[in-house]
């Protein structure tokens, strides 16, 4: 047993405190919190703290592809991507494509469909059925993408790989130009933001 458990398994009683608050107490790479769902009960549970939705994805990078359509995932993004990742073409009508590691995409499309409910949750479903792709990436850390993904997101021979927090992005690098200079950005105020957010 890792010694970061044990520890976590000894403070089971200040866990239990930052639990009637919402809160989750960390221990080395171990975080005690309560079972989703979980009623009145002190749910207590292990869970490791990379199985929380990561926010490690950052920096941007050229990329090009061959002439089968594979292009090499950045090394730096390749470890929280994974083995498997999910392409989608961006529900924001955005000129971009969307890539999710196996575990992110679980989370956004749980989120995502539970926002609907009857009749419009199976509508939903199918709309994000159909413009999503699950794909392998090669040992080479290449993945494949098909020719109307790269048509949608106006991609030619480069592509600009941009982490974004939780997932990544592949964009034209005019197209993220033009975004990042777009000036229609009123409703973004981050002049109340602290930079010392609360931790998970």
């Amino acid at each position: 047993m890792p010694q970061a458990k044990k520890i976590a398994e000894k403070n089971t009683k200040k866990a239990k405190k930052f639990y009637k608050k919402g809160l989750y107490f960390l221990t080395g790479q171990y975080i005690i919190g309560k079972t989703r769902g979980a009623k009145g009960s002190f749910g207590r549970f292990l869970r490791k703290e990379e199985e929380y939705m990561s926010l490690l994805l950052a920096g941007k990078e050229l990329r090009k592809f061959d002439q089968v359509n594979r292009m090499s995932i950045p090394p730096s993004f390749r470890k929280d991507l994974g083995e498997t990742v999910f392409i989608m073409k961006s529900i924001h009508k955005e000129p971009c494509l969307v890539i999710f590691s196996e575990e992110e995409w679980q989370n956004f499309s749980f989120g995502f469909i539970s926002s609907f409910s009857g009749e419009k949750q199976a509508k939903a479903q199918r709309k994000l059925a159909d413009r999503v792709e699950k794909l392998s990436v090669d040992k080479s850390g290449r993945i494949t993408i098909k020719e109307d993904y790269k048509s949608y997101a106006g991609l030619g021979d480069e592509v600009l790989v941009v982490g974004t927090m939780d997932r990544v992005e592949l964009w034209t690098p005019e197209n993220w130009a033009e975004w990042c200079n777009d000036d229609d950005d009123d409703d973004l105020d981050f002049s109340a933001v602290s930079y010392s957010a609360p931790r998970r």
